[in-house]
């Protein structure tokens, strides 16, 4: 009998709840000056007719509006008590320059319901409220803050929210909040359901608790079905700290506390050196829902007082969505050095690394919940007792279950044991790699059913499975090899279709391999393409082709389609094709001289080396069934990589010393057509098309992918040209290759060019998108107009409001994405294509 951590299901009152998303800030700009707006010219609170107190008063009985300050730098200190309420709508700007204080003494701001104020470049400090919540400001109408600071703001110890008691709508912009305190939400404290938060571009440092008993939300405690969001924000150095150490229920979220009913959802954020004794730097309760995305977690700790404490960086009891997220180098003095997800709470892990971290149990995850890992690499954890990447532990429990696919778990340590992974909760791996753990196993399972399917399992230090008790094994399609404790360990039974290199596993069922004779010839674990690094068998491997499809996935762990006569045994499939690329891309306008050249642009993204076949196209346009007039004659093609070195040259495609290698079926027509066929890296490429000795006319640029079972692929295309009317426009091809659709940016660029030195651009392009019959699908005409947070959240939105893009997800198929001046302007323009997925 092992030693187990102790029971961390204990838990004390709490209140639960569910969060969505306020996708922006609502950011109100100070109105032009008019005859009622007000500017404070003596610093003082004395009562005088020209300070702070007295122009708010005369502004808002006026009906409202701005208020300014004539001071220089200044800090206007409130002797007399918080500041009169704000009933309407009220903009204060201090320029940047300006420090309001409470004096330690007092809020400095009160908003009633039918209030709005807004706070532009200013700082509050040394707000203090010894009988209530939020120790700067009250909301209970709208609140905007943009461009401002708050230091050392705080209530009393029995009290919340250092800065802010939220009660309704609060939207914040790149602010600042720093040194805060509170008994509980050091900075901010949104409560109830009608309040909605939004937080974007700010930066929480320094902040708080102060409660002698629990300290709840170093920076922010969201209460009683409230609502956050946060956005490009970064949460530093924040503590959940109550100084008692006489309960193990103390000091939760050092940065952010979600409670039950209520919700936070964070994107492109920062979470790092926040500290607590549970949750170092994101707690969520019971029926509370956090969501993680784009986000980086780390150097985040829990401490330890009895042993049940967890979640380096996030312990969860709700409902927890971590996706595209790094969480690296935490630590928990107790269990779950990144993740404690535990008792009733369900996580979900995907696309993201888990790197680092370390605990006594689960290095990166503890599971006590249900728990799914997709797509995800957990490399280089440490637990110093079990499960050095995940330990899932709850015996009491027979429906609680561990499930991850599509990840690769690699270089994880654990002393006692699991090296990787320790189990006693039903777990099911699909498409995984298990590789180069440390430990007496890789995987260690007790007890409840195990299903390994298309998983690879390889040179770990212990043995690579050990079974225990009564647990029931499904083992499908599973490479096991050059463990260095032996592949099994305990009574295995085989469902068929895998491999060992050893004799350890028993494996004899139909389509078995097993011994020494059956060297899998893996390759290194490294980039072959997809989210995650994976072993590929090599030619001549005895795994290819030697699994069966009965019960299998259909893709490989990159989610590569399986192909040959049968799939292969292990988690990656040798000569998998991608599911979805842009495969032939090609764009056609005029091509002129000096600046009015073609140039086409285009990305290989992954990993190794991408086959493909540059054309330059120009006679055969005027061919049937084109028949365009005015063509380029004799096209010539240069290929540049993005040192701007010549890679490739060449004038006549059957000159090129190659020729013989293109595909006869993608031969230009024309023999004074150009070619390239090369072999490319990864990286960006520009490829110019010119007119031999200084010929101009309609000519066409073209690359074909010709490898997609490749772990790299064509990402983006980008022309430039001059665009004209009638059959001169600037107009870019593309295929999407599936079976998948696949997600694409289509920009048309023309002002912006003018920043690279260019004249005659056009000053305003449109942009239309029609599918292979001809039907016009999308348009667009200045990019704002149209899906412009679509466009923004792929962080490819033009510079110049005037250019236009769309988002659009395309079944296979050919597209054709065409580039016009508004009213028929001309000029050089840019066309680009982006794949996505």
């Amino acid at each position: 009998m092992k030693v187990r951590l102790p029971d961390r299901r204990r838990r004390c009152r709490r209140l639960f709840s569910t969060l969505w998303f306020v996708a922006s800030a609502l950011i109100v700009s100070a109105p032009p000056l008019h005859a009622t707006d007000q500017v404070v010219t003596d610093a003082g609170d004395s009562g005088g007719a020209n300070q702070l107190r007295a122009k708010l008063s005369a502004l808002q009985g006026s009906g409202g509006g701005a208020l300014t300050f004539n001071l220089g730098s200044a800090t206007i200190v409130l002797v007399n008590g918080v500041l009169p309420a704000i009933t309407t709508t009220v903009v204060i700007d201090g320029g940047g320059i300006v420090t309001v204080s409470g004096n330690n003494a007092s809020l400095v701001f009160q908003i009633n319901a039918s209030g709005t104020l807004t706070l532009n470049n200013i700082t509050i400090s040394n707000g203090f409220n010894a009988s209530g919540d939020g120790g700067a400001i009250q909301n209970l109408g709208t609140l905007n803050v943009n461009n401002s600071k708050f230091f050392q703001n705080k209530t009393a110890p029995a009290w919340s929210g250092g800065v802010i008691l939220n009660l309704g709508a609060l939207n914040i912009t790149n602010s600042e909040f720093g040194s805060n305190q509170a008994g509980n939400g050091g900075a901010l404290y949104p409560r109830f359901a009608a309040s909605a938060t939004t937080i974007i571009g700010c930066n929480f440092h320094d902040n708080t608790t102060l409660n002698t008993t629990n300290g709840w939300g170093g920076a922010m405690l969201i209460w009683d079905g409230a609502k956050v969001g946060v956005q490009n924000s970064q949460f530093i150095n924040n503590t959940a700290n109550s100084g008692s150490f006489s309960s193990s229920t103390i000091d939760r979220g050092g940065a952010v506390y979600v409670t039950f009913n209520s919700s936070l959802t964070v994107g492109n954020s920062q979470f790092a050196s926040n500290s607590a004794f549970f949750g170092g730097a994101l707690y969520v309760d019971p029926g509370g829902s956090l969501t993680l995305t784009g986000s980086d977690l780390h150097d985040n700790s829990i401490g330890v007082f009895d042993g049940t404490q967890g979640g380096g960086a996030i312990y969860n009891a709700g409902n927890l969505l971590v996706d595209t997220d790094q969480l690296h180098d935490n630590h928990a003095d107790g269990a779950g050095g990144a993740i404690d997800n535990v008792g009733p709470g369900s996580l979900i892990v995907r696309n993201t690394v888990l790197r680092r971290n370390q605990a006594d149990g689960g290095g990166a995850i503890e599971n006590d919940g249900n728990a799914t890992v997709q797509t995800s690499t957990l490399a280089d954890n440490i637990a110093m007792l079990y499960g050095g990447a995940i330990d899932a532990a709850d015996r009491t429990d027979t429906t609680k279950a561990l499930t991850v696919t599509a990840s690769t778990l690699s270089g994880n340590n654990a002393a006692l044991h699991g090296g990787a992974i320790e189990s006693e909760m039903q777990l099911t791996l699909i498409n995984v790699t298990i590789n180069g753990n440390s430990g007496p196993e890789a995987i260690d399972h007790y007890d409840r059913p195990i299903t390994l399917t298309n998983a690879t399992i390889a040179q770990n230090t212990g043995t690579g499975l050990s079974l225990h008790g009564s647990a029931a094994l499904l083992l499908r399609n599973t490479l096991l090899a050059s463990n260095a404790g032996g592949n099994c360990s305990g009574a295995i039974t085989s469902n068929g279709f895998n491999l060992s290199d050893d004799t350890t596993c028993g494996l004899t069922n139909t389509g078995d391999h097993q011994g020494p004779t059956f060297n899998p010839l893996l390759g290194p674990l490294q980039n072959n393409g997809g989210l995650t690094k994976t072993q590929l068998p090599q030619a001549g491997s005895p795994a290819i082709d030697a699994g069966t499809g009965s019960g299998a996935p259909a893709r490989d762990q990159r989610g590569y389609l399986r192909a040959g006569a049968a799939p292969d045994i292990g988690a990656a499939e040798f000569g998998g094709t991608i599911p979805v690329s842009l495969a032939n891309i090609s764009t056609r306008g005029f091509v002129g001289i000096g600046d009015n050249v073609m140039i086409g642009g285009f990305v290989v993204t992954g990993n190794g080396n991408k086959l493909v076949l540059l054309r330059a196209i120009g006679p055969s346009l005027g061919n049937p069934p084109i028949n365009l007039a005015n063509v380029l004659q004799d096209p010539t093609l240069s290929l540049f990589n993005s040192s701007q070195q010549r890679i490739g040259f060449n004038d006549n495609w059957a000159d090129a010393d190659n020729a013989g290698s293109i595909d006869p079926a993608l031969r230009p027509s024309n023999a004074l057509e150009s070619a390239i066929l090369i072999s490319l890296g990864p990286g960006a490429y520009t490829a110019i098309v010119s007119g031999l000795n200084g010929g101009t006319g309609l000519g066409l640029v073209e690359v074909f992918d010709l490898d997609p079972t490749a772990g790299s692929k064509l990402f983006n295309i980008s022309t430039r040209g001059l665009a004209e009317t009638g059959d001169n426009v600037l107009d870019g091809g593309f295929s999407v290759k599936g079976p998948d659709n696949e997600t694409v940016v289509v920009r048309a660029k023309g002002p912006s060019l003018s920043d690279f030195g260019l004249t005659n651009v056009l000053q305003n392009p449109t942009l239309s998108l029609f599918n292979d019959q001809g039907s016009r699908i999308q348009f667009n005409d200045d990019w704002q107009t149209d899906q412009r947070d679509e466009i923004i959240a792929t962080g490819l939105q033009p510079s110049n409001p005037a250019e236009s893009a769309m988002v659009r997800t395309l079944a296979p198929g050919n597209y054709t994405a065409i580039v016009n001046g508004v009213n028929g302007t001309t000029g050089i323009a840019l066309v680009e294509i982006y794949g996505l997925n």
